[in-house]
């Protein structure tokens, strides 16, 4: 991240919101309301989107000390419930770099994370594909179905994937041109199909393709925080 080194700091003072191009940040023990499940999940960064679900069902868990994550909290989501969250975001154009740390375990069946609706851009899991889709997609192998810290750099044709090892890509490739939108879903794609069944415990979007450098910076500080090796 320009001009800031989180190996540098303690990982509970880490915040990417003081990076200016910080449009979304969502942690689990930050800002969610607890109905039935999490009803409002608050983007930390200073745009304040709320990501909201009114359907109890439709709730995903919060996990408030979660011992695969180190105990901090993540929220899981049902694939058989259709668990997701949704906020009127504004328009992202590409460049732009999101990552996240989760997990997704509904096997070969395809999760995907988020989705703008319109489009559907975004990240997605599979059991054995980590894979970006902006219009075209690609994916690489990735059969960890266990935590992990991930990075999709949306840049047309020269998109990237990072899974856990920050100092290189695990596949560059095109995502295609398309901007996100509208309103962004979170759990499943933009049609709320697809539901993720697995848990998130934080997602930064960062509106630039951050350098290989940058993730390596912000995988140190999920790498200390969830206790998941980034080298």
């Amino acid at each position: 991240m320009v001009g800031f080194n989180a190996t540098a700091v303690l990982p509970q003072n880490f915040q990417p919101n003081w990076n200016s191009k910080c449009v979304l940040w969502l942690r689990a023990d930050l800002g969610t309301t607890i109905a039935t499940g999490v009803s409002t999940w608050l983007d930390k960064s200073s745009n304040s989107y709320s990501f909201t679900q009114a359907t109890g069902s439709a709730q995903p868990t919060l996990n408030t000390s979660d011992s695969s994550y180190n105990k901090q909290a993540t929220l899981s989501f049902n694939s058989a419930a259709s668990q997701y969250v949704r906020a009127t975001v504004t328009t992202l154009p590409q460049p732009y770099t999101c990552l996240v740390v989760g997990e997704n375990s509904s096997g070969s069946t395809q999760a995907q994370f988020n989705g703008w609706i319109g489009n559907n851009t975004g990240p997605y899991w599979t059991g054995t594909q980590w894979g970006l889709y902006a219009g075209v997609g690609f994916s690489v192998t990735n059969t960890v179905t266990t935590k992990q810290a991930q990075a999709a750099v949306f840049n047309t044709t020269t998109s990237a994937i990072y899974i856990n090892n920050s100092q290189t890509a695990a596949g560059t490739g095109s995502a295609g041109a398309t901007s996100g939108g509208a309103a962004l879903t979170i759990g499943a794609n933009a049609a709320s199909a697809s539901p993720l069944n697995g848990k998130v415990a934080e997602m930064i979007v960062i509106s630039s393709a951050l350098t290989t450098s940058q993730i390596k910076e912000i995988f140190a500080y999920f790498g200390a925080r969830y206790n998941i090796s980034t080298s």
